[in-house]
């Protein structure tokens, strides 16, 4: 049982550092781990987990213009689950972050979100990269109406006392909300406390004119 439960942890391991090279912009590093990891650890694995982890290479394979491979993988898990909502929104963000491909995106948030529970956290968070779509593309009535109807769903403000690091992507996600809904001051909090967990993330530019201050060491 020990042995089960060591490989258990070392499986999260890879698939959080696949994750995580993809998220920082190292693509050919997270192609090696997922392609290791698929060929060692993918029998350890439920359906819904396994197909992550395709639709995780597959956006590693588009990072670096692996285009035949990208299809193959996608399809992998696509056809492995196709009703699991966290596939769709890797596919959703793999068509507009690699392929500048907004239709495709859109269409992709809208089945994971459709998939979803509503007071999943993931869903707000997914809402918002939805609005932020629309936003970018100039329809400003739908960014507005999912960033307005997504802060009222909220039954409370997230804390901005006792900060915890693993809730980055929350304050990042209402500092979208705020932009969009004009609130700058909000936006602003809420960018500062995520741009102190993470120095990497994008401040849009009429905030950083504001200034947001780098984050104490």
């Amino acid at each position: 049982r020990d042995c089960l439960l060591s490989r258990g942890l070392g499986d999260v391991y890879k698939r959080q550092m696949m994750k995580s090279a993809i998220l920082s912009g190292h693509f050919e590093s997270a192609f090696y781990i997922g392609k290791h990891f698929l060929s060692t650890n993918s029998n350890n694995l439920n359906n819904d987990k396994l197909a992550e982890v395709y639709m995780w290479e597959a956006f590693a394979c588009a990072g670096i213009y692996k285009d035949d491979l990208f299809v193959q993988y996608k399809n992998l898990a696509l056809n492995l689950s196709p009703k699991n909502p966290q596939v769709y929104c890797i596919l959703g963000n793999i068509y507009w972050k690699i392929y500048d491909d907004t239709s495709n995106a859109i269409d992709n948030y809208q089945k994971a979100l459709n998939l979803m529970p509503k007071e999943n956290l993931d869903y707000f968070i997914l809402s918002m990269e939805l609005a932020q779509i629309y936003k970018n593309l100039g329809d400003i009535t739908k960014a507005y109406a999912i960033a307005y109807n997504m802060i009222i769903s909220q039954k409370e403000l997230p804390n901005i006392e006792n900060i915890n690091p693993l809730d980055t992507p929350i304050y990042l996600t209402y500092a979208k909300a705020y932009d969009i809904l004009g609130n700058t001051q909000l936006a602003k909090i809420y960018y500062q406390i995520a741009f102190n967990l993470n120095p990497n993330i994008d401040i849009p530019e009429k905030l950083s004119l504001i200034h947001i201050s780098e984050p104490t060491r």
